[in-house]
């Protein structure tokens, strides 16, 4: 691969498609959450979170919810 014909093929990588220009996207640094999506929801944990870090506690009376072997990734079991 040469320099000329890298950049030619990726000058605009970010660009983007008519299609992909033509999304309506306001600008601000922060996503606008629509309330009425059954897509997209704001987390509720979110919801009164401050923006420092609270303090850090023991975990105490906590239960073992499942014991997995090595063969059981992330993957397995948070899709």
């Amino acid at each position: 691969v040469t320099r000329e014909a890298f950049l030619s093929k990726y000058a605009d990588v970010f660009k983007g498609d008519e299609k992909w220009q033509a999304v309506d996207v306001p600008d601000q640094e922060t996503y606008d959450w629509p309330s009425a999506s059954t897509y997209i929801q704001n987390p509720p944990y979110f919801q009164g979170m401050s923006s420092e870090p609270g303090t850090i506690s023991n975990v105490t009376g906590a239960k073992v919810l499942a014991i997995l072997g090595d063969m059981v990734t992330t993957d397995h079991i948070s899709p």
